[in-house]
């Protein structure tokens, strides 16, 4: 699948060195607010525990794994925003084309991410490479949505 990268070789949490690391997101201009909302939802606590625990990445498992998520997270929302600006601005006929490559970059994304993690499995970094290595995919695939041309194929 064009654009999506393997995670075998990535470190995993190459995005969060030690202390406190700024999130993907910031970089990238998203609401941080809808970051947290979002892995709140996702993740079931509490948005002000979550700031607790993602105030030191390096501190403990469960922080490394959430500071993965919500890298994960932001890469994501980046992607679904960049989807919905080329959706607006290509030809209606191709918008459907269009849901149904990113449908099926997802699942393959997926699939390839798990069995990439697949010795890890049952582990307490199992999360944590899962979500970097969906990561990593996700930031690939935002570059090559934003090389799109009018109708998926097309450059």
């Amino acid at each position: 699948w064009t654009g999506l990268i393997g995670c075998a070789s990535s470190p995993p949490v190459s995005e969060e060195p030690t202390g406190q690391a700024a999130p993907a997101s910031e970089a990238a201009g998203l609401d941080q607010s809808r970051v947290m909302e979002e892995l709140s939802a996702r993740s079931r606590i509490p948005a002000s525990e979550l700031r607790v625990l993602l105030g030191d990445c390096s501190r403990t498992q469960l922080a490394m794994t959430l500071c993965a998520s919500r890298n994960l997270v932001a890469a994501e929302l980046e992607l679904d925003a960049q989807r919905e600006a080329k959706r607006a601005s290509v030809v209606p006929e191709c918008r459907a084309e269009m849901d149904r490559a990113h449908i099926a970059w997802k699942s393959e994304r997926d699939r390839i991410c798990s069995e990439e993690t697949e010795e890890d499995k049952g582990g307490s970094m199992y999360p944590m490479l899962l979500s970097s290595c969906k990561t990593t995919a996700t930031k690939a695939r935002i570059l090559l949505v934003k090389d799109m041309g009018a109708c998926p194929g097309e450059r």
